[in-house]
């Protein structure tokens, strides 16, 4: 366990996601390891492979960690884009998670607000609690933004082609 735990502080992102793969699959014998995992979050697919992890070790509270991350202005951007990417990853649809990302679209990081617009698109109508938000954003000075603004307001009122809806 110390190994893996030690591992996750890697700078290398493969022995980090292969760690933290094996540290989710010790279950809740590896939550002594959950602060390190949380501090292992920098975005890209670690962010990813830490949700999963934290999802098989405390399947409870995974959502709450990573809601913790998202939320925190201390850590870095990769941290909070990680976090948002892992709340999409472990499908996380409670209130205080959708309010969480809705906050985080004013995140002025692009990296973090591109990955909270992805969790809302590809969490899709769950989201709905965040369209004051969303709408927001399609006044943004910049083009990428109010395009997955439009993305995923598109996505929470029409999950569905509409127009194959007759």
């Amino acid at each position: 366990l110390e190994e893996l735990r030690r591992a996750i502080s890697s700078n290398d992102r493969m022995v980090r996601d292969k760690a933290l793969w094996r540290l989710g699959n010790l279950g809740d014998g590896a939550r002594p390891g959950v602060p390190e995992i949380l501090r292992a979050i920098d975005g890209g697919s670690t962010g990813l492979s830490a949700a999963m992890a934290l999802q098989r070790i405390d399947p409870e509270g995974a959502e709450a960690a990573l809601v913790g991350l998202l939320r925190d202005p201390t850590v870095s951007a990769g941290a909070r884009a990680g976090a948002a990417s892992g709340l999409r990853q472990i499908e996380a649809e409670a209130q205080p998670t959708i309010e969480a990302l809705a906050d985080a679209l004013a995140d002025p990081d692009e990296e973090v607000a591109h990955a909270v617009e992805t969790a809302l698109y590809l969490l899709g109508p769950a989201c709905s609690p965040a369209l004051p938000r969303i709408i927001e954003k399609l006044e943004h000075p910049a083009p990428v933004a109010r395009r997955n603004a439009a993305r995923v307001l598109g996505k929470i009122h029409w999950p569905s082609d509409p127009s194959s809806e007759s």
